[in-house]
């Protein structure tokens, strides 16, 4: 006799998350870290190519992506985004790209900062230079926005679930 997945541990923790108002994501796989942290290092790695290799500097490559093409990525994935693209241009796109791409098995820009005390806005400072009223100018605005998606996603959320009736609505049925 086989396990009942639906009672099993994966399946307990996804129901327990759901319920605290988060959107789990079940892998087909294991894999070291997990898929948002992966992205994250990945899109990282190129942003370390770009500056090491001269092409823009921290702010551009930064002001590239809030002012760019992440406003979209908070509504829609890369898969979805090249869906709406167009997956033939996506594909030339890429062919281009991808070779070009950073390969670093390293991140040289960390290693070199680290030794420096340089560790972010706990010490702050990090890529830049911090004040405690850019910390909380900064983290206030993320924090803004990130409360702000999680109302919208809970209202939307809440409007797609059933209609539940009071007892005095049904008395009226």
């Amino acid at each position: 006799a086989g396990s009942d997945e639906s009672q099993g541990p994966v399946e307990r923790v996804r129901r327990f998350l759901e319920a605290a108002g988060k959107k789990p994501v079940i892998l087909k796989k294991e894999i070291d870290g997990f898929i948002a942290a992966r992205l994250q290092a990945a899109l990282y790695r190129e942003c370390l190519h770009l500056v090491e290799s001269g092409v823009a500097d921290c702010e551009a490559v930064d002001g590239a992506v809030f002012n760019g093409f992440g406003r979209r990525l908070n509504q829609i994935g890369p898969f979805l985004q090249a869906d709406f693209a167009g997956v033939d241009l996506v594909q030339r796109t890429h062919a281009a790209f991808f070779p070009q791409l950073g390969s670093y098995q390293r991140d040289v820009r960390a290693d070199a900062l680290v030794p420096e005390g340089r560790l972010g806005v706990k010490a702050l400072r990090g890529h830049y230079d911090w004040t405690e009223a850019k910390v909380k100018e900064v983290a206030g605005r993320r924090d803004a926005e990130l409360l702000r998606r999680l109302q919208v996603d809970h209202a939307r959320d809440r409007e797609r679930e059933p209609r539940r009736t009071s007892a005095d609505e049904r008395s009226k049925l």
